[in-house]
């Protein structure tokens, strides 16, 4: 099989996992109340929303990446607080999840094959290729999404909301 072969076999997949985890974590943020995203559990843990805006930054991290940006720059302050701003309710923050998800999707399948392969800074100060990154940015969607399954749980909802 062809490194090119590959990489769409790797990148295909990756994108479909990322939109399936990103269903999940959308159909959970809409079943979250507004109080409880914006809310600090136990008071000085981040909320769902801050934590849903991280992965929202890393998906824009691994975009830069796929790009060809060898050093990628992080989600800035400024940009973090207009993010912040503009989804403070469980519709907004699922639309700008879902939004960021589909752009992420469409980086890894339009990459160029050796992009993948590339070494890189990650954002986490580890060095790797590209692909790595990117997958780990991927299931970091389920694992936030797991944090938001157990808030939910905590707060007396016991439902499974992405099945």
């Amino acid at each position: 099989m062809s490194n090119t072969a590959e990489r769409n076999d790797m990148a295909t997949g990756l994108s479909q996992w990322l939109m399936q985890l990103c269903n999940f974590y959308c159909k959970d943020i809409l079943a979250t109340p507004n109080a409880t995203l914006l809310a600090s559990p136990g008071g000085s843990a981040r909320s769902p929303q801050a934590f849903t805006i991280e992965c929202m930054a890393s998906c824009e991290w691994a975009i830069q990446a796929l790009g060809g940006n060898d050093t990628p720059s992080k989600m800035s302050e400024e940009a973090n607080a207009a993010l912040i701003e503009a989804t403070m309710t469980a519709e907004t923050l699922a639309a700008a999840l879902q939004s960021t998800c589909e752009r992420f999707s469409a980086a890894l399948l339009a990459a160029a094959p050796e992009r993948f392969g590339a070494i890189v800074m990650a954002p986490f100060g580890m060095e790797m290729p590209i692909a790595a990154i990117c997958n780990i940015f991927v299931n970091h969607l389920w694992y936030h999404d797991g944090q938001l399954n157990l808030i939910q749980a905590i707060n007396g909802d016991e439902e499974v909301h992405w099945m």
